[in-house]
């Protein structure tokens, strides 16, 4: 869902109990964004 501003509230709201998977390459780079940089090499 990255890059569709907007895409997962109108999914919500048409669907509201589908849950929505983000791809692996996605959750991990957004998981990273709580590891310091130190950390992450």
């Amino acid at each position: 869902m990255t890059g569709l501003k907007g895409f997962l509230e109108a999914i919500e709201t048409v669907h509201p109990k589908m849950a929505v998977q983000m791809c692996i390459v996605h959750m991990v780079r957004h998981s990273l964004n709580y590891v310091s940089v130190e950390l992450r090499k």
